[in-house]
């Protein structure tokens, strides 16, 4: 459904642009209706490389008309102002490309004097959106790369599947990330997509979900907690658009008290509440940093996310929001970068040393 609006409201605005443009070049309006209709076709898949393409070459051409309004040219302006957006749009759809493409390995060192076992190597992966921006060779590639990690713990934070995920596709993309589970133990919380509630075609329900998932050996957190210790806990928490949910303090009471308390909550969400309970360490996704430049820049403008990206100590609690391995809609990020997180959490406890 989501998709059928956003494919129906970018079709009209993208016509309506082309045909205002084209009809400047005192062409016939049958002629440029049915150009304009042409060149829109694209919106109704979102997930085209052209889709994309279309949009950012909107974008610059309506730059360059306020940079030239001076320019009274007509046609000539017209045709030298597209040939310089068509150049422009060629070039950022391309890097975007390569740079969703490029996922790179982002480390932060967390350190904490609470006492801990030993310290952890911990693998934070989120926000897949499979199979939009990678096939099953790239995946493949992808585990092997975490595993050589030698992670204790893989955190799955959410959107490895969404309302583009076809059943056969779910199965592929968790019978792949089962290689995690050879060397480390694998949790995974939903996100907003998982389930595929935005589609009529690839819905499926949260148990099914659920079931597919352990299946192949994850263990899925849904406002629960798993003890990796008796030093260290996870807290696994519902997605934020589950208004039911269990709260935060709910969840932290099934802990003991001393242990190292780590939440992972695909949606950035409560964080000074988090903190205020001495939760000691909050993770998530979901923003994917914005994934289209300017988007990130909005964000952080109008707060529209507590944690856009990053690490960011808020209290005594370290949050920390990665912008995912992934997209969703196509597989263009051209805003930051497309990354997998590796977290070292030592103990600066003298028991520890």
């Amino acid at each position: 459904m989501l998709a059928l609006l956003l494919s129906s409201v970018c079709f009209v605005c993208f016509f309506l642009c082309f045909a205002y443009e084209l009809h400047k070049l005192r062409i016939k309006p049958k002629t440029y209706v049915c150009i304009a209709m042409l060149l829109a076709l694209p919106a109704w898949d979102i997930h085209s490389i052209v889709f994309a393409f279309e949009i950012y070459f909107i974008i610059f051409y309506e730059i360059a008309k306020l940079f030239t309004i001076w320019w009274k040219g007509g046609k000539t302006r017209v045709l030298a102002i597209g040939a310089l957006s068509l150049l422009l749009a060629g070039a950022w759809v391309g890097y975007g490309f390569y740079n969703m493409k490029h996922i790179v390995r982002r480390e932060y060192v967390i350190q904490s004097e609470k006492q801990l076992n030993h310290n952890y190597t911990i693998a934070v992966l989120s926000d897949l959106h499979y199979p939009t921006t990678m096939n099953k060779q790239e995946l493949a590639e992808l585990v092997q790369q975490i595993q050589r990690e030698q992670a204790d713990i893989v955190l799955l934070c959410g959107d490895i599947v969404d309302e583009y995920t076809s059943m056969k596709k779910r199965e592929e993309v968790f019978s792949l990330l089962e290689g995690l589970c050879t060397k480390s133990d694998v949790f995974y919380v939903f996100g907003n997509h998982d389930t595929g509630q935005y589609s009529f075609q690839n819905a499926i329900s949260k148990e099914e979900l659920r079931s597919l998932i352990e299946a192949h050996h994850i263990r899925v957190l849904e406002d629960e907690v798993a003890c990796v210790d008796d030093k260290l806990c996870l807290v696994g928490r519902d997605d934020y658009r589950m208004h039911n949910r269990k709260s935060v303090a709910t969840l932290l009471s099934m802990m003991p008290d001393n242990c190292y308390k780590l939440v992972v909550d695909h949606q950035p969400r409560e964080l000074e509440k988090s903190a205020e309970l001495k939760v000691d360490l909050h993770i998530s996704g979901h923003t994917h940093a914005g994934q289209l430049f300017p988007l990130y820049y909005i964000f952080e403008c109008f707060h529209l996310n507590e944690l856009n990206y990053g690490k960011e100590t808020i209290a005594q609690m370290e949050a920390i929001n990665t912008s995912g391995a992934g997209g969703w809609g196509f597989a263009i990020r051209s805003d930051h970068h497309s990354e997998y997180v590796i977290l070292k959490l030592q103990s600066t406890s003298a028991s520890n040393r």
